[in-house]
């Protein structure tokens, strides 16, 4: 694919107005270089599940389904490797540079069972700790290195659009779900931590005990469904909840 051929990607991403329509666009795109589905995700949390992060489902539904039942997200070797690099890599390239375990083999074997048979992932490292995927599944062919950078600058495009597509509407309603389980002394206590305040200095700042402060905090924890402060802080600011000063 040529830039000018991206260009016009970038030019048609501006004409969509929901992600099925990105679905249908992807296609005409994508489907020369090899390329069968997409599929962008947040990397949870090591206490999280991976279906709510979910942000595009782009290829085999049933595969998705199996691999939300069985949290391979933990286990899959594409996944972890989200966290050890910021350069896109090759699916097969990267389980053959490292000893996969038999868990992350038969992950991998069940994905081409799946008809994933090869995929291009690039990792997206976003404010505040926050990791996003743009997968690519492809028919195993071998992807030119101009077919990669392609494929690269494809991916940061469409998240950004997604992001755009989704922002307003996703902030909205999870703004309204999770207002309405988070008590204000929750969300007092999660602000001040936001601020980089500890336990006793929010407790001085509200004029609760220490006790009580850890406890609002947890709470807290518990409804947004994070593994500890920081990612409960993380989700509060996703959700609108939070606004950074």
């Amino acid at each position: 694919m040529s830039f000018p051929t991206a260009y016009t990607y970038s030019e048609a991403l501006a004409e969509i107005t929901t992600s099925d329509e990105l679905l249908d666009l992807l296609p005409s795109f994508v489907d020369p270089l090899g390329v069968t589905g997409i599929f962008i995700a947040d990397l949870p949390s090591p206490r999280e599940t991976l279906a709510p992060l979910i942000r595009l489902r782009g290829w085999n539904a049933a595969w998705i389904e199996h691999y939300n039942q069985q949290n391979y997200v933990h286990i899959d070797p594409i996944a972890q490797s989200l966290r050890e690099t910021m350069t896109p890599y090759v699916w097969s390239e990267e389980c053959s540079a490292r000893r996969l375990t038999s868990s992350e083999r038969r992950v991998m074997d069940e994905a081409k069972d799946a008809g994933l048979i090869d995929g291009f992932t690039i990792p997206i490292h976003g404010p505040r700790m926050l990791t996003s995927c743009v997968s690519f599944s492809t028919n195993g062919q071998p992807l030119e290195r101009s077919v990669r950078h392609c494929l690269h600058f494809m991916a940061l495009l469409t998240y950004h659009r997604l992001n755009e597509l989704t922002r307003t509407a996703s902030c909205s309603a999870a703004t309204q779900t999770s207002a309405s389980r988070l008590a204000p002394r929750e969300l007092d206590c999660l602000y001040w931590a936001m601020r980089g305040m500890k336990s006793k200095e929010i407790a001085f700042q509200t004029r609760l005990s220490i006790r009580t402060v850890d406890q609002y905090i947890r709470t807290a924890i518990l409804k947004l469904r994070a593994g500890n402060r920081g990612e409960a802080i993380r989700l509060a600011i996703l959700n609108g909840l939070l606004k950074p000063s």
